[in-house]
C-alpha cells in the first residue's frame, strides 16, 4: 500500500521540464542569492517561448548572473520588481521594459513577475513590440491627418494644399520626394506640366525630376517610363507609393511619394495618405465651385453694364422717338395704298420700340404741353 501511494503522488522530473518547456508564454526563473543585492539574481532556467521571445537562444548562459547575461536589464525597473516579489512573496507586475543589448535587438517587452521557493522568482513575459509600434503608427497617422485637415481647410488653392501636404507627409514618413500631378484636362495623353514637388536634395533628384515630367506627359511612352526609372535607381530611390486624387468620380491629380529604402508603410499610415488624397479632392471641388461663382459674377456684371448702357441709349433717343410718332399720328394719310402701309409700319414700329424701353427700365420720358409718362 505504501508503495501504491507513493506511485501516485510520485511526479516524473522529466515530465515537470517538458511541461515548463511546452508552456507558450516566456518564461525566465531567477534566484537571488542576497536579498540586499539585486545584482546577485541568478538566470536559473528558461523555456523555448522565452528564447523565442527575447530572439536568441539562452541556455548557455543559464547559471550566470544578471550583470554577465543581461547587463543593460539592471538599468531597468525589472531586477527591482524581482526582488521585492522574493521578499514580499506576492506577485507582481512589472509592466513594460524595453531591452536591448549585443544579443537582444531593441524591444519592448511586458513582464509580470509571481514568487517561487528558495529566493526565487518567476517572469512571465512577452515581446510587445509590433503592438506598440502598430499603436504609435496609428497614432502618428491621425495626427498628421489632423495636422493636414487644419492647413488644407485654410489652403486658398490646390497649389497651396499640395505644398502643405507633400511636406508634411514627406517628413513624418522620412521620404525624400514627394510631388503632386495635375490631369491635363485638354489632353488625353497624360499630365499637365509642371507638377508640384517637395525634395529634400534638389541636386540628387533633379535628373529624376526631369525624367518623371516628361514621362507623365505622354504615360503611353515605354522610352520615357524606363528612362524614369533608371533615373530613380541612380538617385537611390528604392519605392513609390501614389494616391488617387478625385473630384467626385472624376480624376484630377495624383499624389506620389518615393522612398530610398524598400521598407514599406504601416497599413494605418497608407490609409491615413489616401484619406489626405481624399481632402486634396475637396479642395478641387472647391476650388471648381469658386470658378464657377465667379463666372457667374462676371456675367452678371456684364448684363448689369449692358442694361445701363442700353437704359442711356433708348433715354436719349426716346424724345425724338415719341416726336416722329406724334408726327405719323397727326400726319393726313395719302390717297395711295403704299403710303398708308408704310405710315403704319412706322407707327408700330415706333410702339414697339417704345415697348421695350418701358421693358428695361428706362427713365420717363416727359414732353412739352404735355406731363403724361410712357
Amino acid at each position: 500500500m505504501a508503495q501504491d501511494a507513493c506511485s501516485e503522488n510520485f511526479v516524473d522530473p522529466t515530465a515537470r521540464l517538458n511541461a515548463f518547456h511546452n508552456i507558450p508564454v516566456g518564461l525566465i526563473v531567477w534566484q537571488l542569492k542576497d536579498t540586499g543585492d539585486i545584482r546577485s539574481l541568478r538566470l536559473l532556467a528558461v523555456n523555448g517561448a522565452a528564447e523565442r521571445e527575447l530572439g536568441t537562444p539562452l541556455r548557455d548562459v543559464i547559471g550566470k548572473e544578471i550583470g554577465e547575461t543581461f547587463p543593460s536589464l539592471l538599468k531597468t525597473n525589472l531586477p527591482v520588481c524581482c526582488r521585492r516579489v522574493i521578499v514580499s512573496g506576492k506577485p507582481e507586475t512589472a509592466g513594460e521594459v524595453r531591452y536591448g543589448d549585443a544579443r537582444v535587438g531593441g524591444s519592448i517587452f511586458w513582464f509580470d513577475c509571481f514568487p517561487l521557493p528558495d529566493n526565487c522568482v518567476g517572469a512571465a513575459f512577452e515581446n510587445i513590440t509590433d503592438h506598440r509600434r502598430s499603436e504609435q503608427a496609428r497614432s502618428g497617422a491621425l495626427y498628421l491627418l489632423h495636422r493636414i485637415t487644419i492647413a488644407i481647410n485654410n489652403s486658398t488653392s490646390v497649389a497651396q494644399a499640395a505644398e502643405v501636404c507633400l511636406s508634411e507627409v514627406c517628413k513624418h514618413i522620412g521620404w525624400p520626394v514627394g510631388q503632386l500631378f495635375l490631369v491635363d484636362q485638354g489632353s488625353t495623353m497624360g499630365f499637365a506640366p509642371k507638377p508640384i514637388w517637395h525634395l529634400s536634395d534638389c541636386k540628387r533628384f533633379r535628373a529624376f525630376c526631369d525624367a518623371t515630367e516628361r514621362y507623365e506627359r505622354d504615360l503611353n511612352n515605354n522610352f520615357l517610363l524606363e528612362c524614369r526609372i533608371r533615373q530613380g535607381k541612380k538617385a537611390g530611390l528604392a519605392q513609390s507609393l501614389g494616391f488617387a486624387v478625385l473630384e467626385g468620380d472624376e480624376l484630377r491629380a495624383i499624389l506620389e511619394s518615393s522612398s530610398d529604402t524598400p521598407t514599406p508603410l504601416e497599413e494605418t499610415l497608407v490609409r491615413a495618405i489616401a484619406d489626405i488624397g481624399v481632402q486634396l479632392g475637396r479642395v478641387f471641388e472647391r476650388e471648381s465651385a469658386a470658378i464657377v461663382a465667379q463666372r457667374m459674377l462676371r456675367q452678371e456684371e456684364e448684363r448689369r453694364d449692358a442694361t445701363r448702357k442700353l437704359r442711356a441709349c433708348t433715354g436719349r433717343y426716346a424724345p425724338s422717338l415719341k416726336a416722329t410718332l406724334d408726327g405719323l399720328r397727326g400726319r393726313k394719310r395719302g390717297r395711295g395704298r403704299t403710303s398708308t402701309r408704310e405710315m403704319a409700319s412706322s407707327i408700330e414700329l415706333m410702339q414697339r420700340c417704345l415697348a421695350e424701353m418701358r421693358e428695361i427700365g428706362s427713365p420717363p420720358i416727359e414732353f412739352r404741353g404735355n406731363n403724361s409718362r410712357l
